[in-house]
């Protein structure tokens, strides 16, 4: 069982309304998502969301090969996306009932800004020696700062660009 004590949580505000926002973040995964965060390194070709509740969410790489990073548990756009996270601190694929999970929380701050907040729990899924080391790196400034980080720049170079004549 979860404990709250071994949840770890990051937030970001974005420069986007709620709805661009869960958009961005579920259909545009393979344009912000960290490189050093996928299996297939230099030869990723794009990662995606299944937009339900038991789809998953992947990468594939350029020779068309797919590797799942777990499961949509639950898709209530454009507030909530509850994910399994089926990858272990050693980065490799992990079976379903070893993943942990994790839950985004997509609240407006204003009229054109949104934050975006990341829980991770469930890390005794992992085991007794994954489970402390992989939250240890996702709580680390190169675990959940840096990918929230990416998406707000990701995003905000993706507004911008729309917003030019």
């Amino acid at each position: 069982m979860s404990t709250q004590q071994d949840a770890i949580q990051h937030s970001v505000v974005v420069d986007a309304p709620v709805d661009q926002a869960f958009q961005f973040f579920t259909g545009a995964l393979g344009r912000w998502w960290p490189l050093a965060y996928t299996f297939a390194g230099t030869q990723f070709q794009t990662a995606e969301v299944e937009p339900r509740p038991g789809g998953r969410w992947f990468e594939r790489t350029l020779e068309g090969q797919e590797t799942s990073w777990g499961e949509v548990r639950e898709w209530a756009p454009p507030r909530a996306l509850v994910l399994s996270f089926a990858i272990t601190h050693d980065r490799q694929p992990a079976p379903p009932e070893a993943a942990s999970e994790v839950t985004f929380h997509f609240q407006p701050e204003g009229t054109h800004q949104t934050r975006v907040h990341v829980q991770h729990r469930d890390f005794q899924r992992h085991g007794p020696e994954g489970g402390p080391v992989l939250r240890e790196g996702m709580a680390s400034p190169q675990g959940w700062p840096l990918i929230l980080a990416e998406l707000r720049r990701a995003l905000a170079h993706d507004v911008g660009r729309a917003a030019a004549p």
